[in-house]
C-alpha cells in the first residue's frame, strides 16, 4: 500500500494514506476485547479505581517523606518530627488498607 500511494499523484497522497488507514482499521479486530490490552485499559484508569490504589499511593508517599521528615528534624525538630509522625502514618495506613484488600477480594467487585 505504501508503494500505491507514494507512486500516486502528489496532491491525492493524504487522502489515499487516510483510505488506506480506514480499510486497515476496519479490518482489524477490535483492541477492547483482546487480553494482551488488559493492562493497558488497567492503566487508564483513575488511580483510586486501580486496585491497591490506596495501598500503593499512601504507602509510596510515607517512604518519601519519612526520610525528609528526618533530615528536617535536625535542622528544625517540631516539623521534622510531624513530618516522620506523617510519613510513619501514612505507611501504616498503606499497609493496613493492603492487608484488607487482600482479606476482602470482592469488595472492588461491586463498585464495577
Amino acid at each position: 500500500m505504501a508503494r500505491a500511494i507514494d507512486g500516486g499523484p502528489a496532491a491525492d497522497r493524504e487522502s489515499l494514506h487516510d483510505y488506506a488507514v480506514s480499510l486497515v482499521r476496519e479490518r482489524l479486530p477490535v483492541a477492547h476485547d483482546d487480553e494482551r490490552f488488559q493492562h493497558a485499559r488497567e492503566m487508564e484508569k483513575a488511580p483510586s479505581e486501580r486496585q491497591g490504589g490506596l495501598t500503593k499511593v499512601a504507602f509510596g508517599y510515607g517512604v518519601l517523606v519519612l526520610p525528609v521528615g528526618l533530615l528536617v528534624s535536625l535542622l528544625f525538630p517540631p516539623v521534622g518530627v510531624t513530618l516522620v509522625l506523617i510519613g510513619g502514618g501514612m505507611m501504616i495506613i498503606g499497609t493496613v488498607s493492603g492487608l484488607v484488600a487482600k482479606l476482602i477480594p470482592g469488595e472492588r467487585e461491586g463498585e464495577e
